[in-house]
């Protein structure tokens, strides 16, 4: 998921990003000015754009798309691009049709508007499913319905640091068909720790809402802090939604616990 930037910026980027594949594939590079002119702000805020999408691509191993965007006056990126110096041809050799947009193009109001929709009635989801365009919305207004739905604490340990709570998913997303991406009964809101052990099964969730603790496999005995954030959570049952109809499904988790 994409979290490092202020969702304008993630907006813009979404913008940005179809432009620069469109250049990659005319095997043309952009100026600043023409980025900026592309999506409607000024070519020295550009690069607040061009962040979201520098980081993606590092992340992602992929060449860095925003090595086309160059200064008029050298041709050369700006002082914040990190690739290599042979970027450019790394980019125009790349195939990004096989690239979906990762970031979001829809506005910040009109995403909570379609989250408060699915709250209300979780069987629109896929209706509200179909008006979204990219993986980054995706996982944007699933994480909202979470917050709402889980009142910003995680259903494990209870936390409510919310730059810590993410939107996991009970069915994945690469299983789960399109009307689930954004099901509340198909998510679960964990923090960032006890949703790494969720996925990698450290800890499961039985359909009666029981946490499982499951280790790691190697050891059977664990020390004290271990036992603080792991095991000590063995047979509680999770913060559930006030709201029963936005529990997650039980047949969800039953198909999870079966894989």
């Amino acid at each position: 998921m994409v979290r490092t930037s202020a969702p304008i910026w993630i907006q813009r980027a979404g913008q940005l990003w179809p432009y620069l594949v469109e250049q990659a594939e005319k095997n043309e590079t952009a100026t600043y000015g023409d980025a900026g002119e592309h999506i409607g702000i000024h070519h020295r805020i550009v690069r607040h754009a061009l962040g979201p999408i520098q980081r993606y691509c590092l992340n992602s191993g992929l060449p860095i798309l925003t090595a086309l965007v160059v200064r008029r006056g050298d041709g050369l990126q700006g002082n914040g691009f990190l690739g290599r110096s042979d970027e450019i041809g790394r980019v125009l050799s790349f195939d990004w049709k096989k690239i979906e947009n990762p970031f979001s193009t829809v506005a910040e109001s009109d995403l909570n508007k379609l989250a408060r929709r699915v709250l209300r009635d979780p069987s629109k989801s896929k209706e509200v499913f179909a008006l979204i365009r990219t993986r980054g919305d995706e996982q944007r207004i699933f994480r909202k319905i979470l917050i709402k739905a889980y009142r910003s604490k995680c259903a494990v340990c209870g936390t409510t640091f919310l730059e810590c709570l993410e939107a996991s998913h009970i069915i994945p997303w690469s299983g789960s068909k399109p009307e689930m991406r954004i099901d509340p009964r198909n998510g679960i809101l964990l923090c960032s720790l006890h949703h790494n052990f969720f996925d990698k099964s450290i800890i499961n969730i039985g359909p009666d809402y029981t946490i499982h603790f499951k280790g790691d496999g190697r050891r059977t005995e664990y020390g004290e802090y271990d036992r603080f954030i792991g095991s000590n959570f063995d047979n509680n049952t999770l913060y559930l939604p006030i709201d029963p109809k936005l529990h997650p499904k039980k047949e969800w988790l039953r198909e999870r616990a079966g894989r």
